[in-house]
């Protein structure tokens, strides 16, 4: 698919099927779209059918008000079209390289600003209604966490940060309305501004008048019907996802940090899974070292490599993970040395680098105010 023009709140979309097969010839294609006509019926002929497909697809577009036709050439293959004109779904402004696509990417990625997609919650009890959302989320290149009912969505938004909420309204132990009360409710309690609050959006099989503001005076932002298509779902995320501020630019640190600890794979994180998340994980992290690090201490005095072993691959990939990368390698050389390399490396190099390591992730907590 793709546009030929637009004008005043109208496009023309153009709509091709190209194949590789034995071509139609010229006088072939004036039957083509006729009923009953299927071109190539010789005694070889495979595939069988009535002939009627491209007259009724003829006539559909024709009452759409476009047209459709056929290139080709035997030998080497055919292209079908058809071209109709359409209602704009959303005018978006001109570029200076010309009309803007309404692709996935502008709408969803915010990378150029964020670095990261779009966090979603999904508040859904039903099995393959959560299904569904996730493959068209994860088809606008979305990032969703699911809940089963509203006390899971509750704790949900509060363990992480979202950008968009779609709340069902009928759910098991909490249902959305009071669910997206009480958030509202806490976000209330955190003087959260107007301009900052979570954006809630109804989800709701009850198409009975009046559910819509039954939806809003719950403080529900707006209503998407069920069942509903993808194009419904792009509009809902184009009408209420603010646009992100740029992205701060992460502190390179000291020299002594930067010599322990790569920042820029933590930023990465906190943009993928939610800084309060990585907080945690970091804290978490930090905590294993203090137990840890005296543990191998004790560990290399007795000679006992294997329990080494165990515990520096226990650290090795998480501690790479949140950019500790010297420390990691230090954790991969002691999962394989042997004893003796083992004491040498743990008693003149791991209590030091461990005190570095430590010290630049917790500034980093600090600047994230975390």
């Amino acid at each position: 698919m793709r546009p030929l023009k637009s004008a005043a709140g109208r496009v023309q979309l153009r709509f091709e099927v190209a194949d590789t097969g034995l071509g139609i010839t010229p006088e072939e294609i004036s039957r083509l779209f006729e009923p009953f006509t299927q071109v190539g019926c010789g005694a070889t002929r495979r595939y069988g059918g009535t002939g009627l497909g491209l007259a009724i697809s003829k006539r559909i577009v024709e009452l759409m008000g476009g047209r459709i036709g056929v290139e080709s050439e035997p030998g080497r293959g055919s292209l079908f079209w058809f071209e109709l004109e359409m209602e704009a779904v959303e005018s978006l402004p001109a570029s200076e390289t010309g009309p803007v696509a309404l692709d996935t990417e502008i709408l969803y990625k915010n990378a150029a600003a964020t670095g990261r997609p779009l966090r979603i919650l999904v508040a859904e009890d039903h099995e393959t209604n959560r299904q569904m959302m996730r493959y068209m989320l994860e088809s606008l290149d979305c990032h969703a966490d699911y809940a089963g009912n509203g006390l899971e969505a509750v704790a949900a938004w509060e363990r992480s940060s979202h950008d968009l909420i779609f709340m069902d309204c009928q759910m098991p132990e909490m249902d959305g309305y009071t669910a997206t009360g009480e958030i509202r409710r806490r976000e209330a309690a955190l003087q959260t501004p107007a301009a900052a609050r979570v954006r809630i959006i109804a989800l709701t099989a009850n198409a009975l008048k009046g559910e819509r503001e039954r939806c809003l005076a719950a403080q529900m932002d707006d209503f998407l019907s069920k069942p509903f298509v993808l194009p419904q779902l792009k509009q809902i995320l184009l009408r209420h996802v603010r646009p992100s501020p740029p992205a701060a630019v992460p502190s390179p640190g000291s020299a002594a940090d930067r010599a322990v600890f790569d920042p820029v794979k933590l930023e990465q994180l906190a943009g993928d899974l939610g800084a309060e998340n990585i907080c945690e994980i970091a804290r978490s992290l930090l905590g294993d070292l203090r137990q840890e690090v005296p543990r191998l201490q004790q560990l290399a005095a007795h000679g006992r490599r294997q329990e080494i072993a165990t515990v520096a691959h226990s650290l090795k990939g998480i501690t790479a993970m949140l950019g500790l990368d010297r420390l990691a390698a230090l954790f991969g050389g002691l999962e394989s040395a042997a004893p003796d390399q083992q004491q040498n490396m743990v008693h003149a190099t791991l209590g030091e680098l461990a005190l570095k390591s430590e010290a630049a992730l917790n500034r980093w907590l600090d600047q994230h105010g975390k």
